[in-house]
């Protein structure tokens, strides 16, 4: 039986799960517990039949649209997040965070797990709330390419891909490693912050505990075989996705990779 997110994953919002035109509000429902992202008014995406690889998603662009759970969760241990994105733009843009507040984040005290690439200067990766834990970078991604973009931070591990491949940090501040979450979350899409807006499609997300079995990688080579993006050569899955579970023998990898700070 191929492997699928569901096998590892807490959340997973399937691109085939976006409602279709231009309902108000826009619920997009998780597949695996039905937690909900929400949109209304102004601030719903369009909807793109064929946004990536002829297969569904949302369109954001780049000024309020933005999506955000309904509800928040209860998030602990090591966290990761992958999504299929498209970026028109390349500076000033987030994807898909963790917060522990239902608006727009801020530089204040909130916990939150903000991966964005900033073209002009370093900006926080991962917060904990009272200053310390954190880590910055000065990633840039690609225009117009398709990629799976992932995220993993906990005691052990603080990194972020794309499309398999490790993004270099910049530059550090605080103590060299991320905290285990344990906080009530509330996951957003493309409002990271008011000013650090998505702009281009997003197919499909991820949230999931990575246990060091190689979970990050699975999801991208599920992604990636799916919506059709090419995984650097080294990537376990880069020739195939996937056939059974982590820990099941279908691949030795190293979960973590370049991305693991000491």
């Amino acid at each position: 039986m191929a492997f699928t997110p569901a096998d590892v994953a807490l959340h997973w919002w399937r691109g085939e799960d976006i409602p279709s035109g231009t309902p108000d509000p826009l619920n997009w429902d998780d597949n695996i517990d039905s937690w909900r992202l929400q949109a209304t008014g102004s601030e719903i995406p369009t909807y793109d039949a064929t946004a990536i690889n002829s297969l569904p998603g949302l369109d954001f662009d780049g000024s309020d649209d933005n999506l955000v759970t309904t509800t928040a969760k209860l998030i602990t241990g090591t966290i990761g997040v992958a999504c299929v994105a498209n970026a028109n733009t390349n500076a000033s843009e987030a994807w898909v965070g963790l917060t522990t507040s239902a608006s727009i984040p801020s530089f204040g005290a909130t916990t939150r797990l903000y991966p964005s690439p900033y073209a002009s200067a370093t900006d926080t990766y991962y917060y904990n709330g009272t200053g310390v834990k954190t880590y910055r970078h000065k990633p840039v991604l690609p225009t117009t390419t398709d990629l799976v973009l992932s995220t993993v931070a906990g005691p052990l591990a603080l990194g972020y891909w794309s499309n398999g491949a490790t993004d270099v940090f910049t530059s550090g501040t605080g103590t060299v490693s991320p905290a285990a979450f344990a906080d009530s979350m509330y996951a957003h899409v493309a409002n990271m912050r008011s000013d650090y807006r998505w702009n281009g499609p997003i197919c499909e997300i991820v949230i999931w505990n990575e246990t060091y079995l190689g979970e990050r990688m699975y999801i991208e080579g599920f992604l990636a075989d799916k919506y059709g993006i090419t995984l650097q050569a080294s990537h376990p899955f880069f020739a195939a996705p996937p056939t059974s579970a982590p820990g099941s023998g279908s691949a030795a990898v190293d979960p973590i990779g370049g991305g693991l700070i000491p």
